[in-house]
């Protein structure tokens, strides 16, 4: 999602929902660590090892505002009511990129970030905690904060909200209260309203992930722990139709789906969303990749789909008529929009910085080597791949290039923005399928609405179609790799 040069990466790590007994979830190293046992001890430990959330150091207020004020407003406005839609993203000086969402009524403004890899909405309060503690004042014009004294259709839920990242957290209140996107309105959605934070982003999140990873459902279960309900008995676990859901629920999309497509990096242009379809105009063609519904092996108990995650087979790093592969196993990859760099086991980081030629440099959070624009990676999904320059995810540095890498501590993946900005996506949540394939960085717009039963036009499933991913926690290949390709 973020700039990680200054040791900054974004990334939501560990969730907990809290009523009045604290319930424990961990986002990524609750479902992929085969060793936990108590994740909240192993998670709060190993998730600061490798990753760093720092949007901003609680920037509470920026120059973002008031070029946003037009923008907020306008994206209010005179839309039709057909069956799909798309939202202008735009990325902010954190590296964010952000939209803009109508809260209560009447409609406040307020900036979000979409995130496939959590499932709830927050935003921030504006007489918080938070802004009596700033030294700059949050304004509503900031287009950052929600006053929920000025809104006439607040309800708040009376239960506790909290979010734990890698470095920082989100504490306050579930509540209801009508949004409006592109002149639709969800009334009584239900949502997080933020008090306190620390070291988080200054900026609402809008979870687009699956139901079953909403913070009232998913809280407690490692991999080796049978799914259980940890809730006392006066709080169930539950889950909620979430912003996806409830775009279809009142009928502005026919199928609970999206797609995504950024601007290549570097580029000053919009990225864009598409709810309920997907814009032909925008992609050549596109593979059909299954989500993971369950695991076999050493997940075994990883039996209902949570995350949006799917099996990547191999990476190759391909120069000329030479290609060499880095993985010594399928590992399980999680798409986040929310994480700007590629997460992998420092095995995997290892073999991919000697084939280019360079080195891991952990506080850089990337893999220096001598920029080569003849060097491709080639990503092997189901046995079909996609092939992307090397270059073409990496920032060129005059001498070096730098390709944004960050060690996961354990076997699953992460790819993130860096990689998502080279292709078109899209995402099923009722077919429980991603999609993938190569823009068309085209002006044109051709809109298509998807029925519930519909797949994206000139879109075929990958070979190997699988939903059970069949986890080894033992390499099947063993690669030592002494020298550049």
């Amino acid at each position: 999602m973020w700039y990680f040069w200054a040791g900054c990466e974004p990334v939501v790590l560990n969730i907990y929902y809290e009523t009045k007994k604290y319930k424990y979830v961990g986002r990524y190293y609750l479902y992929f660590y085969s060793y936990m046992i108590k994740p909240i001890s192993h998670m709060m430990i190993l998730s600061t090892l490798w990753l760093t959330w720092a949007v901003s150091s609680l920037t509470l207020s920026g120059p973002v505002g008031d070029k946003f004020g037009k923008v907020a407003r306008d994206s209010q406005l005179a839309a039709d009511r057909t069956n799909v839609f798309s939202l202008e993203l735009q990325k902010v000086e954190t590296g964010t990129y952000v939209t803009s969402l109508g809260f209560g009524n009447p409609i406040q403004p307020i900036l979000v970030a979409f995130d496939t890899g959590s499932s709830d909405t927050w935003v921030r309060l504006i007489n918080s905690t938070d802004c009596k503690k700033s030294e700059q004042p949050c304004k509503e014009s900031d287009h950052q904060f929600f006053n929920i004294s000025q809104s006439s259709t607040f309800m708040p839920l009376g239960e506790d909200f909290s979010v734990i990242y890698g470095t920082g957290s989100v504490e306050g209140a579930w509540a209801y209260d009508s949004i409006v996107v592109k002149n639709r309105t969800i009334p009584s959605y239900r949502f997080g309203v933020v008090e306190e934070s620390h070291n988080a982003t200054s900026y609402g999140i809008v979870g687009l992930g699956l139901k079953k990873f909403e913070v009232t459902y998913t809280f407690s279960y490692g991999i080796n722990k049978i799914t259980e309900s940890t809730h006392d008995s006066d709080h169930p676990r539950f889950v909620y139709d979430n912003f996806p859901t409830r775009l279809k629920d009142e009928g502005y999309i026919k199928k609970v789906c999206y797609a995504i497509l950024y601007p290549q990096d570097g580029s000053n242009q919009n990225g864009v969303i598409t709810f309920g379809g997907l814009d032909t105009a925008k992609y050549e063609s596109l593979l059909l990749i299954p989500i993971i519904q369950k695991s076999t092996g050493d997940w075994k108990s990883y039996n209902e789909p949570y995350l949006l995650a799917v099996s990547l087979e191999q990476v190759k790093v391909v120069l000329n008529n030479t290609e060499k592969p880095i993985l010594g196993k399928p590992y399980p990859v999680l798409i986040d929009t929310l994480t700007y760099s590629i997460a992998a086991p420092s095995k995997v980081i290892k073999n991919l910085a000697i084939l280019l030629g360079g080195k891991f440099l952990a506080q850089e959070s990337a893999i220096a080597y001598p920029c080569n624009n003849d060097i491709k990676l080639k990503f092997y999904f189901g046995g079909a791949y996609l092939s992307v320059s090397a270059s073409d995810i990496s920032v060129d540095k005059g001498n070096s290039c730098f390709l944004p890498m960050i060690d996961s501590g354990d076997d699953f993946m992460i790819l993130g923005e860096v990689f998502l900005s080279n292709f078109y996506t899209f995402f099923d949540l009722e077919n429980l399928q991603f999609a993938i394939g190569y823009p068309k960085r085209s002006s044109e717009e051709n809109l298509i609405s998807l029925a519930s039963d519909q797949s994206p036009p000139n879109s075929k499933r990958v070979p190997k179609y699988s939903t059970v991913f069949n986890y080894s926690s033992s390499d099947i290949l063993s690669l030592n790799y002494s020298s550049s390709i």
